[in-house]
């Protein structure tokens, strides 16, 4: 088709234009592109949360500062626990004496034979702990539903423990412990 004449080469009388009042962009004609959409390169979107760096450092920051806050304040439960563990170990020879105690007496069912092969037994340090050791000397309990009675004392490595006290019958084995 040939322009009116009278109208530079190029140019045409399209009559009144219509714009879109949304963004344009520069070099783009009202109407939208004449050609195809660009193809922009793809990017990876960024991304998201914290840097690995920053995680690394937060985790250092908690284990050079709370975790020996929270290592002093186990102090004192651990060293609490000893007492207790110590006196587990004669309550472990206390039960022991015992049961040698009642199987001499189940031998004749005199207290007299039991409480004289446990003498000769005691001497060879059987009933030795670290932290404890059983007396030499149990006793006959008169009355009541035990029949005899042993006793342990803390050794010098146990310093300042308590002495335990068992009293026991000879057939059932039924015992009570207690700490003084």
């Amino acid at each position: 088709m040939q322009p009116p004449s009278g109208q530079p080469q190029g140019q045409y009388n399209q009559g009144p234009q219509q714009y879109n009042n949304g963004p344009q962009q520069y070099g783009t004609p009202p109407g939208g592109p004449q050609y195809g959409m660009q193809q922009y390169p793809y990017y990876p979107p960024p991304k998201k949360g914290m840097p690995g760096w920053a995680i690394a450092l937060i985790i250092g920051g908690v284990a050079l500062f709370i975790l020996p806050i929270f290592a002093l304040a186990a102090i004192p439960l651990i060293t609490s626990n000893t007492g207790e563990a110590r006196q587990a170990e004669g309550e472990q020879l206390l039960n022991s004496a015992r049961d040698y105690l009642r199987i001499e007496y189940s031998k004749t069912m005199e207290d007299r034979d039991a409480f004289a092969a446990f003498a000769t037994y005691h001497r060879s340090g059987a009933f030795d702990g670290q932290y404890y050791r059983v007396d030499p000397t149990p006793t006959l309990v008169r009355g009541g539903r035990y029949n005899a009675q042993i006793t342990c004392s803390p050794t010098p490595a146990a310093a300042g423990g308590k002495r335990g006290q068992m009293q026991f019958a000879w057939v059932s084995g039924e015992s009570e412990l207690t700490w003084r």
